[in-house]
């Protein structure tokens, strides 16, 4: 703005390069009068409107259609980003009917940088059509050698994949159904599960704690978490 003219709709001398500028901005707004009449002359002297011009303008500068919601929503991101803003909004539910939880969207999150560097990696675009039992070969190889995934994780992340591609299927943004393949599966390992017994949980309760009251709110928290299966974070 502040090397503007407004009322001459160019930019100032003092700017560099502005004799340059200042063409390009001529030449494009004459390419534009002419789009705009073009559009008249051949509908009976109808005059554009906001989206039609955008769409000639599409047309002419960058020589593509304005993309519509519903084609994104055909695309593999396209349709990423709709799930993930419908989960953040409260419109998708879980299985139980309840908001998506923010920890399952930061999930979706982790998963799209992950799929995005995938991309980056491998040099190959994801699309709802390409994703087969080499997709998967592939992508589960970047995780476990490039990402240095734990499998647990890594099975995580297959699972929310195939979650995202079998919404996309039941609401006929995409055919493939190559996901669905036994082989196209979340692999797991055995992990070590650790707990705590009745008497060190009573030792945790007992401990004097008065003295820092923010350490006795969360242990306190946290007891009532084991006794009732409650995550911490229904608990705040």
């Amino acid at each position: 703005p502040s090397h503007w003219v407004q009322a001459k709709e160019e930019v100032k001398k003092s700017h560099e390069g502005y004799s340059e500028l200042n063409q390009k901005l001529k030449t494009d707004k004459l390419r534009i009068m002419k789009l705009i009449n073009k559009f008249s002359n051949e509908n009976g002297g109808q005059t554009p409107d906001m989206e039609m011009i955008k769409k000639l303008l599409s047309m002419e500068f960058r020589q593509q259609d304005i993309v519509t919601e519903n084609e994104k929503l055909k695309t593999f991101w396209g349709y990423f980003d709709h799930f993930i803003n419908q989960s953040i909004n409260g419109i998708r539910k879980n299985s139980t009917g309840d908001s998506i939880a923010p920890s399952t969207i930061k999930t979706y999150n982790t998963l799209k940088n992950i799929l995005r560097g995938f991309e980056v990696h491998t040099g190959k675009k994801i699309a709802f059509e390409n994703v087969d039992l080499e997709f998967y070969t592939d992508l589960i190889e970047f995780m476990q050698n490039v990402k240095q995934l734990k499998k647990n994780t890594l099975s995580k992340h297959i699972r929310t994949l195939k979650t995202i591609l079998r919404e996309a299927l039941d609401n006929n943004y995409h055919s493939n159904i190559k996901f669905s393949s036994r082989r196209f599966a979340a692999p797991n390992e055995l992990t070590t599960t650790m707990y705590l017994t009745e008497n060190e949980l009573q030792d945790i309760y007992k401990m004097d704690l008065t003295a820092r009251p923010g350490l006795e709110r969360v242990r306190d928290l946290f007891i009532v978490g084991c006794y009732t299966g409650l995550r911490y974070s229904d608990l705040q």
